[in-house]
């Protein structure tokens, strides 16, 4: 069967069930849409404000020898 049933391939939205207060009806890059397929393997990180999501990111990008455009309150990169 491979890895392919490990990932997410599709979202279905139905707007139906979606509070009309909910944030996600003001996320502009999903507003209105009903199906995103994806077409290639991705991976979402989540979790609260201030859980690390964003260190994380950062460190990977440190190990690889990259140096990341932004920072945060806590830390800046600079080239």
């Amino acid at each position: 069967m491979g890895m392919n049933h490990l990932f997410i391939q599709s979202i279905l939205f139905d707007w139906n069930k979606i509070s009309e207060n909910s944030y996600l009806r003001n996320i502009a890059a999903i507003n209105g849409l009903e199906y995103i397929s994806f077409n290639s393997n991705i991976t979402f990180f989540v979790g609260e404000n201030g859980s690390g999501k964003s260190m994380l990111l950062f460190s990977i990008f440190v190990a690889y020898g990259s140096i990341p455009v932004v920072g945060t309150r806590n830390y800046n990169f600079s080239p």
